[in-house]
Protein backbone atom coordinates (compact mmCIF):
# COMPACT_ATOMS: atom_id res chain seq x y z
CA UNK A 1 0.00 0.00 0.00
CA UNK A 2 1.17 2.92 -0.74
CA UNK A 3 0.67 6.92 0.29
CA UNK A 4 -0.49 8.06 3.63
CA UNK A 5 -2.74 5.52 4.13
CA UNK A 6 -0.11 3.03 4.03
CA UNK A 7 1.92 5.21 6.52
CA UNK A 8 -1.38 4.45 9.12
CA UNK A 9 -1.09 1.58 11.47
CA UNK A 10 -2.64 -1.34 10.18
CA UNK A 11 -5.45 -1.32 12.92
CA UNK A 12 -6.55 1.99 11.84
CA UNK A 13 -6.47 1.81 7.67
CA UNK A 14 -10.23 0.95 7.29
CA UNK A 15 -11.45 3.20 9.53
CA UNK A 16 -9.42 6.10 7.73
CA UNK A 17 -10.27 4.93 4.15
CA UNK A 18 -14.08 5.38 5.28
CA UNK A 19 -14.34 8.79 7.45
CA UNK A 20 -14.30 12.28 5.26
CA UNK A 21 -12.11 13.40 7.97
CA UNK A 22 -10.21 10.75 9.93
CA UNK A 23 -9.77 12.73 13.64
CA UNK A 24 -8.62 10.07 15.79
CA UNK A 25 -5.44 10.30 17.44
CA UNK A 26 -2.84 7.68 16.56
CA UNK A 27 1.35 6.82 17.30
CA UNK A 28 3.70 8.75 15.47
CA UNK A 29 4.86 6.04 12.46
CA UNK A 30 8.24 8.12 12.45
CA UNK A 31 9.05 8.06 15.96
CA UNK A 32 12.54 8.39 16.32
CA UNK A 33 13.22 8.97 13.41
CA UNK A 34 14.87 12.06 11.87
CA UNK A 35 12.68 14.09 9.62
CA UNK A 36 13.82 15.54 6.12
CA UNK A 37 12.46 18.62 6.84
CA UNK A 38 13.30 21.72 8.78
CA UNK A 39 11.94 23.35 11.86
CA UNK A 40 12.57 26.86 14.02
CA UNK A 41 13.39 24.44 17.32
CA UNK A 42 16.66 22.54 16.37
CA UNK A 43 18.43 24.73 19.03
CA UNK A 44 15.92 24.53 21.24
CA UNK A 45 15.41 21.01 20.86
CA UNK A 46 19.23 20.89 22.31
CA UNK A 47 18.81 22.88 25.52
CA UNK A 48 15.05 22.13 27.01
CA UNK A 49 12.94 19.07 26.61
CA UNK A 50 10.90 19.63 23.16
CA UNK A 51 7.52 17.64 22.27
CA UNK A 52 6.53 17.50 18.66
CA UNK A 53 3.25 16.62 16.75
CA UNK A 54 1.21 16.77 13.26
CA UNK A 55 -1.97 17.64 12.45
CA UNK A 56 -3.69 17.06 9.35
CA UNK A 57 -4.67 20.46 7.53
CA UNK A 58 -5.57 19.12 3.70
CA UNK A 59 -6.57 15.89 2.88
CA UNK A 60 -4.64 12.98 2.53
CA UNK A 61 -2.98 13.12 -0.70
CA UNK A 62 -2.31 16.87 -1.76
CA UNK A 63 0.70 17.93 -2.50
CA UNK A 64 2.80 20.02 0.05
CA UNK A 65 2.75 23.95 -1.02
CA UNK A 66 0.10 23.49 -3.75
CA UNK A 67 -2.58 25.24 -4.25
CA UNK A 68 -4.46 22.63 -3.47
CA UNK A 69 -3.69 22.87 0.32
CA UNK A 70 -3.77 26.40 -0.13
CA UNK A 71 -7.42 25.70 -1.22
CA UNK A 72 -8.19 23.16 1.28
CA UNK A 73 -7.21 26.08 4.33
CA UNK A 74 -10.73 27.13 4.63
CA UNK A 75 -12.18 24.29 6.31
CA UNK A 76 -10.37 21.24 6.72
CA UNK A 77 -7.24 23.77 7.34
CA UNK A 78 -8.81 25.77 9.92
CA UNK A 79 -10.15 22.78 11.46
CA UNK A 80 -6.73 21.31 11.79
CA UNK A 81 -5.23 24.09 13.30
CA UNK A 82 -8.14 24.12 15.70
CA UNK A 83 -7.29 20.67 17.12
CA UNK A 84 -3.78 21.41 17.01
CA UNK A 85 -4.12 24.73 19.16
CA UNK A 86 -6.30 22.82 21.71
CA UNK A 87 -3.90 20.22 21.77
CA UNK A 88 -1.13 22.88 22.59
CA UNK A 89 -3.26 24.78 25.17
CA UNK A 90 -4.45 21.07 26.94
CA UNK A 91 -0.68 19.99 26.67
CA UNK A 92 0.24 23.58 28.11
CA UNK A 93 -2.12 22.87 31.17
CA UNK A 94 -1.38 19.16 32.13
CA UNK A 95 2.30 20.63 32.30
CA UNK A 96 1.57 23.69 34.09
CA UNK A 97 -0.43 21.61 36.39
CA UNK A 98 1.69 18.10 37.01
CA UNK A 99 5.26 18.76 38.62
CA UNK A 100 5.50 14.71 38.51
CA UNK A 101 5.26 15.12 34.34
CA UNK A 102 7.35 18.07 34.28
CA UNK A 103 9.99 15.99 36.40
CA UNK A 104 9.73 13.24 34.04
CA UNK A 105 9.56 15.04 30.99
CA UNK A 106 13.51 16.87 31.84
CA UNK A 107 14.46 13.18 33.16
CA UNK A 108 14.14 11.62 29.82
CA UNK A 109 15.50 14.48 28.01
CA UNK A 110 18.73 14.58 30.29
CA UNK A 111 18.50 10.57 29.87
CA UNK A 112 18.22 11.13 25.82
CA UNK A 113 20.72 14.32 25.87
CA UNK A 114 23.78 13.00 28.33
CA UNK A 115 25.44 11.38 25.03
CA UNK A 116 25.68 13.82 23.12
CA UNK A 117 26.98 17.59 23.46
CA UNK A 118 25.14 20.48 22.26
CA UNK A 119 27.82 22.90 19.82
CA UNK A 120 26.19 26.17 18.61
CA UNK A 121 26.25 26.89 15.39
CA UNK A 122 27.16 30.49 15.57
CA UNK A 123 30.89 31.42 16.55
CA UNK A 124 32.19 32.60 19.56
CA UNK A 125 31.34 36.14 19.91
CA UNK A 126 28.41 36.52 17.86
CA UNK A 127 26.12 39.20 18.37
CA UNK A 128 22.93 40.13 16.99
CA UNK A 129 22.39 43.31 15.14
CA UNK A 130 19.71 45.44 14.00
CA UNK A 131 19.00 46.58 10.41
Amino acid sequence: MEGALGELPESEREAAREAAMFTRPIDAPDEDETGSYSTDSGDVSWNVPLGRFTAATWPVGTPAHSWQAVAAGKEVGTAGMEFAAKTIAATLADLIADDELRRRARAEFEEQSASHEYESPLPDGATRTNS
